[in-house]
């Protein structure tokens, strides 16, 4: 999931802010978008979040780019 508690909350608030930045009435593309600068965000903080396949972040991912 996360390395520590720490990196899983700073996922959790890149999450927001990315989340925040799209309006409800969104286009596929954007929440595309939306979800790949999140992966690469989630990366940057923790690479180990994203090693469970599937696993929270990788549902996550997908649930966001196929809004």
């Amino acid at each position: 999931m996360s390395d520590s508690p720490q990196s899983f909350v700073r996922c959790l608030k890149e999450f927001e802010r990315a989340a925040s930045g799209a309006s409800g009435d969104a286009e596929p593309d954007e929440w595309t978008e939306i979800a790949e600068s999140l992966k690469l965000a989630i990366m940057a903080i923790d690479p180990s979040a994203l090693h469970e396949d599937p696993g929270f972040w990788h549902s996550l991912l997908i649930d966001c780019g196929e809004r």
